[in-house]
């Protein structure tokens, strides 16, 4: 499963990695209490390996970073009770385009750190999509159109981490 918002949304996931067993549940404009609601049809479909990426609309709709980072610790909670493999994937910056991407940008690397502790602690994948399509604390420019969601080149290099992660996995 690949779970989110709009960023996960827009790539046709199979297509993009030559499968076709990847449930896409990405839903535009998503924030971590909404993936929590919604946990059940991430259940309903039995996965092996579930790849996390949301908090960005928290963050741009100025959630506390403890709310976001509560909801996303039930998140991974509820997927280890059904035996689902969680793997973290950091929340992009957004590009220097966006109106307030310095400010929130700031609070996405103090909630990327949290994740990455959360996940060296947990012995959970963290994912750090930032160190390849990002500089200097943002998303870059040939990687997006509108400076928070991906173009193709974004997607190429996405998909190359998630194979990755697969192939670690022997799925």
């Amino acid at each position: 499963v690949m779970l989110g918002n709009s960023l996960t949304h827009g790539v046709n996931w199979n297509e993009l990695l030559g499968r076709e067993s990847i449930s896409e549940q990405g839903i535009p404009s998503d924030i971590t209490a909404g993936v929590l609601n919604r946990m059940k049809y991430v259940h309903d479909v039995n996965p092996k390996i579930c790849f996390i990426m949301i908090g960005v609309n928290d963050i741009f709709s100025w959630i506390p970073l403890e709310t976001v980072f509560d909801n996303y610790v039930k998140i991974i909670e509820s997927l280890k009770k059904k035996n689902i493999i969680p793997i973290i994937q950091s929340v992009l910056y957004a590009g220097e385009i966006q109106p307030s991407a310095e400010n929130r940008n700031i609070e996405i690397v103090k909630f990327n750190k949290q994740l990455a502790k959360y996940s060296a602690d947990n012995g959970i994948e963290f994912v750090d999509l930032n160190r390849k399509m990002s500089r200097s604390n943002f998303l870059k420019s040939n990687l997006t159109y509108d400076g928070i969601h991906l173009n193709g080149e974004g997607f190429k290099l996405w998909g190359r981490e998630v194979d990755k992660i697969l192939r670690k996995f022997s799925l």
